[in-house]
């Protein structure tokens, strides 16, 4: 038996954009001409796909944009990017328009054997960034999707992070080492001198430093006289994303005070501790499990 039926079709298709009707995030253009005109484009070239690995890796400018995306859990993009002449570069991703991600950035020569730099949400909202002088070359950017559950679109910047004084750097923790006529970069106001043996300070001390790969400990030394002290980390340049851990060690190597959490964020603070007898403390600085980021130090 046959039965004659009538199927229908309708689209509902959103309303052209325009002066009137713009595309309401930030990271849209509307186009005005050709195919594409009346719709909301990205205003950035997107990732060239594949480019999962270092060999397929896609190139990023300097002072450019890249709209990536994780379309499954745990994935990673890889980008390539090429310094004509020795440059301190800010890297960061961003959400794009409303679409939720938490990725991980980092930085690797070019073959992506040797890690430079990496970062996981200093710039808030779960997105990285971070800030490395890098010798002219190429070099390899990695960004992977460390939450399963999140799949979605970013963007990646790579911009030219030099200064040309104290007011370009955004940060009360940081000057300018260049000027107008040679332009540098912003670098700690009181930096941590690397060294293998602990770093000398003084009361009253406010000291940058910096946890730059798993399981690193800062050390450091002060002498102090009898009285109340308090030591603590805290975030360096508005960045709470390091967890520190605290620990005090008395003139004969013994520890004698520690924390982890008591500060703000996830930040380190050991209060009201009383010396009663002169002598030389060390203080170490670590990161709880592999962690790594910036802090400032302060007795």
């Amino acid at each position: 038996m046959r039965t004659a039926y009538l199927l229908t079709m309708s689209a509902d298709f959103p309303p052209p954009c325009g002066p009137t009707n713009p595309c309401g995030c930030a990271e849209l253009v509307c186009q005005t001409e050709g195919d594409q005109a009346g719709s909301c484009t990205p205003r950035m070239d997107e990732e060239t796909e594949p480019n999962d690995e270092p060999q397929q890796a896609g190139t990023i400018e300097i002072d450019g944009e890249r709209l990536g995306a994780f379309e499954d859990g745990g994935g990673a993009d890889w980008f390539v990017m090429t310094l004509a002449q020795a440059l301190p570069v800010t890297l960061r991703t961003a959400p794009f328009c409303d679409s939720e991600s938490d990725p991980k950035l980092e930085v690797y020569d070019q073959l992506g054997l040797n890690l430079l730099a990496t970062d996981q949400g200093s710039a808030g909202g779960g997105h990285p960034e971070l800030t490395v002088s890098l010798d002219a070359g190429t070099y390899s950017v990695k960004v992977s999707n460390e939450e399963l559950a999140l799949i979605g679109e970013y963007v990646l910047s790579v911009i030219d992070a030099r200064c040309r004084q104290d007011t370009d750097c955004g940060c009360a923790d940081q000057r300018c080492d260049g000027d107008a006529d040679s332009p540098g970069a912003c670098v700690p106001m009181n930096p941590t001198v690397e060294s293998e043996s602990a770093v000398a300070l003084t009361a009253e001390a406010r000291i940058h430093g910096r946890i730059d790969q798993a399981f690193d400990v800062d050390t450091f030394e002060v002498f102090l006289a009898p009285g109340r002290y308090q030591f603590a980390t805290i975030a360096y340049c508005d960045s709470a994303s390091l967890d520190t851990e605290l620990t005090l060690f008395g003139p004969e190597g013994v520890e004698v005070a520690d924390d982890s959490d008591s500060g703000d964020a996830f930040f380190a603070t050991i209060s009201e501790y009383v010396v009663t007898s002169e002598g030389t403390y060390r203080v170490a600085v670590s990161a709880f499990s592999v962690g790594t980021g910036d802090y400032l130090l302060e007795v």
